[in-house]
């Protein structure tokens, strides 16, 4: 039982909604390239076995260096109190102290002067123990100066400090905001939030919307019981009767006005903000603001276009006004039939003499007439200060203004004119409608004497009343952590740990070039100053044949190259203490020794292919604020890993991109002017009618289009390009292109389904028009009861009725046709060979320019890092690093497994020696 228009209005004939959704056809449509991820592990053999070994090492050489000296420490420490026990001992020195002094003094310069890193296992050997005090003092020069110059550098260098705040309340996200806005970081829990959610906004509406003057007991004024009817008619340019159409559309618009805000108010509350990152208290306002006041001005604009439109279609076709303000009635006598035709004419009565033919700006003055009065062109005896009559109701409506009911006393002239020529021939107006209350005009921000278009303009809106909330958005935002970075000069902490590091890799490299560069360099530099002598000892012999050298050098070589060779052979790192002189005992040094390499050639060997083309190791890389040029040349690097977050995520499309529709030139065409159209009519001939109607309709569709294109790509501008990820410039094209089309594609069936739909509701709805096309009006016979009668139209090309059909049509001309209403044939006649209903479906645009800019994109994105892996394989400097960390783990490791290796062995042989010993005494 429920009615068609219920069904219309809550679903649109829609029983139901089957959705279907394909993740599949999304993945596919997606085509990520590669699959990269990251997990968190407590145990890794690999991992452990190194830094267990590098840290042993480390440990290993600190102990050597530190253990000595805490020894000697601990030594002069159990001295001095011996010392201070003995007060003998005390007396001495406080008596002597000058030799003590200088005895120390001595002490401490030969400590200095003889001071060795790098002594030999031979105290005895003078020589080795000059060269190990020159490598020792160029170490410590070398390594002060690299130092100092490492603390300089370190000193000027500015470094970036990065801190974490975890969980940030509101209050430490204001206070860390305002001290560090340009680096801080927070990103959202929650992307998206709806409106609803942070933003209230409610319109105030003119007064006129909720006044008396639109209650049944006011309008009941125009709904008047005559006492007798034969004795009561007015004029329909009366107010009495035009003002019951006044009130009534003032009634609708205020619904329609409010119906559509609330309707934009729903959808508008169910929009999302998107933010990737925590918004400051400002620039939350700033979004929200700029969001409510879009709101408002698209909302205005699409119903006011989406009315302009309705009104141009009425007045271009022409339509019969119920109460003849824009047609009138006129007989013609037929001379040859003898009979009477009815017609109607366009109503040229209004100021000036303007026609409703050419105009919907056509007023006069709204009053009181005397009964007696059969003549519209007459003005009313009574005046109603602002309003007027115009060709229709809403013309009439919309170029009045509401100053009369803001004055009792034009009131009260309202009220007396009820009774105006009319005493005692009407019921009384009703006690309440005689006692009603002017308007008030205080809180309005529009005057009395102000248009009622200007007020529909604005949908009857005196303000809006909006509120934002930024603690319901930060609660929503929930940023998990905040970062901000922080660049220092001087930081204790990072100086230390790099000078450390520097000392540690130098020191290493220092101990094992400088003794050999040292002994190098002495062997050089005495070679130079040794001359060769001959058998005289006052006489240098320096006559060397050139064979002679050459085969004397090639004998050193030959020497040289064996010594080695023998020495390698020999080689000896696991020596007895005291050295052993049994050959036994010294061929198993020998043998661990050569043990000892080949394990520790093996884990070198293995540790660098671990380190190397088996390493697992990724190397994470940031690049603060990335600028457009940075950031094509890592995508043009192909970095699968890459990662660009935007700062902001929801860019409005006005950023980037604007459309420029370039119209058809009939749109600026002299076809398209007032006078044109008048001039062709005076040929007074149907094709001339026709092409007059046509010319008219051109004029206000061209009008038309323009105003739905503006109004849409203003819309258009305002939606927002979601991107979490920074777009590179191939996929913007792409986007944008996509974008465009799909604008381009929707404005036109938008446009072409709203128009089609209004001259379709003329159809339907049966409506006449000036030109009689659809339907036809005509005198009845003496012996029907009406005066005029109705009938449909008939073509008589194609015998098609529009009582029917709407796409009846009959060409007058090779490119004008004519149908049921003006616009029917417009669509099917011809300009040049262009048909006008495909240029009118096109809403008239040839090309459609478009302006995408990449860069202003970029910067609205503005990432604020871009972050990507690479794998770590081959990396000589992580080989490098690996190698030496695990060299003196590795050293002091082996030498402790194979030596007591050795002891142990050792041990066996004995034990197994001294069993069999035994047994050979038992």
């Amino acid at each position: 039982n429920s009615t068609i228009g219920s069904i219309f209005d809550e679903s649109l004939f829609i029983e139901s909604w089957q959705n279907r959704s394909s993740f599949e056809k999304y993945y596919a449509a997606c085509a990520p390239q590669s699959l990269s991820y990251n997990y968190k592990t407590r145990f890794h053999l690999g991992t452990i076995i190194t830094m267990s070994l590098s840290a042993f090492g480390g440990l290993v050489v600190a102990g050597q260096l530190i253990t000595p000296s805490i020894l000697k420490i601990w030594k002069r420490i159990k001295w001095k109190n011996q010392q201070r026990q003995t007060h003998i001992e005390l007396e001495i020195l406080k008596m002597a102290p000058k030799p003590i002094n200088k005895a120390v003094t001595a002490y401490v310069h030969r400590t200095i002067h003889n001071f060795n890193l790098f002594s030999s296992d031979n105290k005895n050997n003078p020589d080795d123990e000059r060269i190990g005090i020159m490598a020792t003092r160029l170490y410590i020069l070398f390594t002060i100066i690299g130092l100092i110059i490492l603390s300089c550098y370190t000193l000027l260098l500015t470094h970036s400090h990065t801190y974490t705040i975890k969980g940030p309340s509101l209050s430490k996200f204001e206070d860390l905001h305002s001290m560090h806005s340009l680096t801080l970081n927070c990103p959202c829990s929650n992307f998206s939030m709806s409106h609803a959610r942070i933003m209230s906004l409610y319109p105030r509406y003119h007064s006129i919307c909720s006044s008396d003057y639109l209650k049944d007991y006011w309008l009941s004024y125009f709904g008047r019981v005559e006492i007798n009817l034969d004795s009561v008619d007015f004029l329909t340019t009366d107010f009495r009767t035009s003002g019951q159409s006044f009130f009534k559309l003032i009634t609708i618009l205020c619904v329609t006005a409010n119906e559509t805000v609330e309707n934009a108010l729903k959808v508008f509350r169910s929009n999302r903000l998107v933010t990737m990152n925590a918004l400051s208290r400002s620039q939350f306002h700033i979004e929200t603001t700029r969001r409510l006041k879009q709101f408002q001005e698209q909302t205005i604009a699409s119903f006011l276009g989406l009315i302009e439109l309705i009104r141009s279609s009425i007045q271009t076709n022409q339509l019969a006004e119920e109460t003849w303000t824009n047609v009138g009635p006129l007989s013609i006598y037929n001379n040859e039939t003898s009979k009477w035709s009815f017609r109607f004419r366009p109503r040229d009565f209004y100021t000036n003499s303007c026609s409703c033919a050419v105009s919907d700006q056509c007023t006069r003055p709204v009053g009181f007439y005397l009964q007696e009065t059969d003549n519209m062109l007459v003005p009313p005896n009574i005046i109603v200060p602002g309003l007027v009559l115009g060709c229709y109701a809403m013309d009439s409506l919309l170029l009045s203004t509401l100053e009369c009911f803001y004055e009792k006393k034009c009131i009260k002239l309202l009220v007396d004119g009820y009774y105006f020529d009319v005493v005692d021939l009407v019921r009384p107006l009703d006690i309440r409608a005689v006692q009603i209350e002017p308007l008030r005009n205080e809180g309005s921000r529009f005057y009395p004497n102000t248009t009622i278009n200007e007020i529909f303009s604005q949908l009857f809106i005196e303000d809006w009343i909006n509120s934002s909330n930024f603690t319901a958005y930060y609660e929503r935002c929930a940023p998990a952590q905040c970062t901000y970075t922080i660049q220092k000069r001087f930081d204790a902490g990072h100086m230390f740990t790099i000078m450390l590091g520097f000392y540690g890799g130098l020191s290493t490299i220092l101990e094992i070039i400088l003794p050999s560069l040292v002994k190098t360099s002495l062997q050089l530099w005495i070679k130079r100053k040794k001359p060769v002598q001959s058998d005289n000892p006052n006489v240098i012999t320096t006559d060397i044949t050139i064979y002679d050298q050459c085969s004397s050098s090639s004998k050193n070589a030959h020497r040289r190259r064996h010594n080695v060779f023998t020495k390698l052979l020999s080689l000896n790192l696991f020596v007895s203490d005291p050295p052993s002189t049994e050959k036994q005992f010294l061929d198993q040094e020998v043998n661990a020794t050569r043990i000892y390499i080949f394990l520790f050639m093996l884990c070198l060997i293995g540790a660098l292919i671990y380190s190397g083309p088996f390493s697992e190791e990724r190397e994470s890389f940031n690049e603060k604020y990335p600028t457009i040029d940075i950031f094509n040349d890592f995508h043009q690097k192909n970095i699968s890993s890459l990662s660009c977050p935007c700062s902001k995520a929801a860019i409005p499309y006005s950023n980037f991109l604007s459309i420029t529709p370039k119209y058809h030139s009939i749109c600026s065409s002299k076809y398209i002017s007032p006078t044109y159209s008048m001039n062709i009519l005076k040929n007074n001939d149907s094709v001339s009618l026709a092409l007059s109607t046509h010319y008219r309709l051109l004029s206000s569709l061209c009008r038309s289009s323009r105003h739905f294109i503006n109004n849409a790509t203003d819309v258009f501008g305002t939606r927002e390009l979601v991107t979490v990820e920074t777009l590179t410039r191939s996929s913007f094209d792409i986007q944008t292109k996509a974008l465009l089309s799909t604008f381009v594609s929707k404005i036109s069936a938008d446009y072409r389904r709203t128009l089609s739909f209004i001259v379709n509701s003329f159809s339907v709805n049966q409506l006449l028009h000036l030109f009689r096309s659809n339907w036809q009006v005509d005198f009845t016979d003496e012996n029907e009861k009406n005066v005029i009668k109705t009938f449909p139209r008939r073509f008589s090309s194609s015998n098609c009725s529009c009582a029917i059909s709407s796409n009846c049509n009959e060409q007058l001309k090779d490119d004008i046709v004519i149908g049921c209403f003006p616009y029917d044939g417009f669509r099917l006649s011809k300009f040049e060979n262009f048909s006008l209903g495909k240029l009118n479906d096109q809403l008239f645009v040839e090309i459609w320019t478009n302006t995408t800019n990449y860069t202003n994109y970029f910067q609205t994105c503005k990432p604020s890092e871009c972050q990507y892996t690479l794998s770590d394989k081959n990396n000589p400097l992580t080989m490098l690093t690996t190698v030496l960390g695990l060299y003196g783990g590795l050293t002091y490791t082996l030498r402790l497994i194979v030596g007591q290796s050795l002891l142990a062995y050792r041990w066996w042989i004995k034990h197994l020696a001294t069993r069999t010993n035994t047994n050979e005494i038992n």
